[in-house]
């Protein structure tokens, strides 16, 4: 079952990827940069090699970014148009990786892997904004781009570049706060 889901996740991104630049790559849009896009690799990577900083970077971006798509889909078109199916199944296909790590395969986050997890966030930063500023885009929605292209609650965090620091700020908090459960049910003695 772990290794299905993962070829799976596999095989739709790449096709996804596939589909999205049949017309020829966008730099400034079409690389797989979002980071959804590089969660949809993690995910299946860390289920095929259970390895804890794929793990703990699946997890973290899972749970307090990729359920962003859920709350606030950043959608341009409609069910009757292939991206709407693409989207949906792409972001499901991350968080049913993670919920599987968790449930079944018994992943449980430690303050060690949301280290891992601000590295590998760090990381991201470092090859998104330069991407964002030298071919105006917009990956992690950290570009200056025109206002009718920013999701609303994106806008509604101001001007850019101080939009681009509280979303930093606002993803490091949520990624902080998904590890309380976990660190709260741990200190909690049986009783």
């Amino acid at each position: 079952m772990r290794r299905g889901l993962a070829i799976g996740g596999v095989v739709f991104w790449l096709s996804y990827n596939t589909w999205w630049n049949r017309n020829g790559l966008d730099v400034a849009s079409g690389l797989p940069l979002q980071i959804c896009d590089v969660n949809g690799v993690i995910a299946p990577l860390a289920l095929f090699t259970l390895n804890r900083w794929l793990r703990a970077t699946l997890y973290f971006w899972a749970f307090a970014l990729t359920t962003q798509a859920f709350i606030q889909p950043a959608l341009s078109a409609g069910p009757a148009n292939i991206l709407f199916w693409w989207f949906w199944g792409q972001h499901t296909i991350i968080l049913g990786c993670a919920v599987f790590d968790v449930a079944v395969l018994g992943f449980r986050p430690e303050w060690q892997d949301l280290g891992r997890a601000y590295a590998a966030s760090a990381v991201y930063l470092a090859i998104a904004v330069p991407f964002d500023l030298w071919f105006g885009g917009d990956y992690g929605y950290l570009g200056n781009l025109p206002p009718n292209k920013i999701p609303p609650f994106v806008a509604a965090l101001g001007p850019w570049p101080a939009r681009a620091i509280a979303e930093v700020a606002l993803a490091a908090a949520g990624l902080a706060a998904v590890a309380l459960p976990w660190q709260v049910s741990f200190k909690r003695k049986p009783v």
